[in-house]
């Protein structure tokens, strides 16, 4: 199952700056771990908001409650969550000149 989740950090402004390297580290090796094995198939950072959006693909929405907290900054993230359903409208759409 696919779902799109927008997330947001809430890091505090006072966060101290190795702690926060450190975290934002660890948290792009997570995330390169989860693309290797196929839980996150797309990520697009928003332009000036800073939010991002991550499309994953898990077996449910057990699975990925469970990987969102196991993020090194999902104590310091707002998520939101939207599942998707892939309605296959390519096999629908008609030929070109037609």
């Amino acid at each position: 199952m696919q779902f799109l989740v927008r997330t947001v950090s809430r890091l505090p402004a006072d966060f101290p700056a190795d702690r926060r390297s450190d975290l934002l580290a660890r948290e792009r090796e997570r995330s390169r771990e989860l693309s290797g094995a196929g839980k996150v198939l797309a990520h697009w950072q928003i332009p000036v908001a800073g939010d991002s959006l991550t499309l994953w693909e898990v077996s449910g929405a057990q699975e990925l409650h469970e990987l969102l907290m196991a993020l090194p900054a999902a104590a310091w993230v707002q998520s939101s969550v939207t599942p998707l359903i892939d309605r296959r409208l390519r096999q629908h759409a008609k030929p070109a000149g037609s």
